[in-house]
């Protein structure tokens, strides 16, 4: 009996062994593939074609000296382009005149045209979303007066690819605070919340001036504000740099401060901070942002522009006029904006979202009504400058004492 046991105890160790071997070879799990037979994209481009269909442009992650791509149907600058009416259509597509496969793995960036951006920027990063290989932590931004197209084939004047400028772009946005990186999972949470609504850094082709020749040019203008998924408006460079210091978003900038007796001086913005509250007015929601930014004022032409400007005492009548003056023009940009966002009836400043999470209940109760009381509601701008230093001389170098 036990001799007959063990038998059937190696039997079945042996149909195990055999079967797991055989099981493996059909698994369902992707085949190995060597890297050399992928074609890695560092960019990806978006457009809405005249048919409904969309146009996908890929930029592959490969030096602009190395060997260009073979068998595409268009390539220009390295950029490979495909034609279908999804996404995945596309990407599939492409893959029929390369003779390497697609790896979407490394793409850190996506831009959007601007009639795509316009019809629906949901429909053409949907896939994107849920492709296993895409990360959530890519860049996002939308073209303004172009497509994604025209940008991604743009050359810049120091030999850099469009996908390396506008990186570059992007982390350099902080020192003028024109613009601001936004990466996918962001938009993806905004068109979630009901809230919230996306906004994307707009890059725009500058071209050269006429006659001097030369590859264009690519420039950071501002940010693409969304209503639901569709592109309302941009916002430009100096809406842009308020949108930010009204959201906590502001990291560096400049002002010229024209100043009655004393000439233009330039600022140096730093060290902003925000707060926005909200309180009952009326049985109505009202809304104050209080913002304090401290500045250096780094430059001063004289009153008539002589480079030899009369000698200027910053006394203390004159520091109040300097911060009164500052104060004063970012306070108009950023009514400017307040006016234009309740004008458009789109909540973009987070009104609605510092209300539902100071108080969900009253949230709750007015929401139904929200589109209504949203454009009529008070907004007032509370703000503080201070002036922390002068770097500036009153005669320069090599003038007469």
């Amino acid at each position: 009996m036990k001799r007959n046991t063990k038998a059937l105890i190696g039997s079945l160790f042996l149909f195990a062994l055999v079967f797991s071997v055989n099981a493996g070879s059909r698994t369902n799990l992707p085949q190995r593939e060597e890297l050399t037979r992928k074609t890695l994209i560092q960019a990806i481009g978006v457009d809405k074609l005249s048919d409904d269909s969309m146009r996908v442009t890929f930029a592959p992650a490969m030096s602009r000296d190395q060997e260009s791509l073979q068998g595409s149907t268009e390539e220009i600058n390295n950029v490979v382009v495909s034609d279908g009416k999804t996404f995945f259509e596309a990407v599939k597509k492409a893959q029929t005149f390369m003779s390497n496969t697609v790896y979407l793995g490394q793409v850190d960036l996506i831009i959007v045209g601007e009639e795509a951006a316009r019809d629906d920027l949901g429909k053409y990063i949907d896939f994107i979303t849920r492709d296993q290989d895409m990360r959530m932590s890519l860049h996002i931004v939308v073209a303004k007066r172009a497509t994604a197209e025209e940008v991604l084939r743009c050359d810049s004047d120091d030999g850099a690819t469009s996908f390396e400028t506008i990186e570059s772009l992007l982390l350099d946005a902080g020192e003028m605070s024109y613009a601001g990186e936004i990466q996918l999972r962001q938009v993806v949470q905004a068109m979630e919340e009901e809230t919230r609504n996306p906004i994307l850094p707009a890059v725009t082709i500058a071209k050269k001036e006429d006659g001097r020749g030369g590859p264009a040019t690519i420039s950071m203008t501002g940010y693409g504000i969304f209503e639901d998924t569709k592109l309302l408006r941009f916002l430009d460079e100096d809406a842009a740099k308020a949108y930010n210091l009204l959201t906590g978003r502001f990291e560096n900038s400049v002002a010229v401060l024209p100043v009655e007796g004393i000439g233009t001086l330039s600022a140096q913005l730093l060290n902003a901070s925000v707060d926005l509250s909200v309180e009952e007015q009326d049985g109505k929601p009202a809304f104050a942002f209080r913002v304090g930014i401290s500045a250096n004022i780094t430059e001063r032409v004289g009153k008539d522009g002589n480079a030899k400007a009369q000698e200027l005492r910053f006394t203390e009548d004159t520091m109040e006029q300097l911060e009164e003056t500052l104060s004063g023009q970012l306070r108009n940009e950023m009514e400017r904006v307040i006016a234009q966002a309740q004008a458009d009836g789109v909540d973009y400043l987070g009104l609605s979202d510092t209300l539902y999470r100071s108080d969900p209940d009253w949230w709750d109760k007015i929401k139904d009504q929200w589109g209504t009381l949203y454009p009529t509601l008070p907004v007032k701008v509370e703000l503080e400058s201070q002036i922390l230093s002068f770097y500036t001389v009153n005669q320069g170098l090599g003038m007469e004492e």
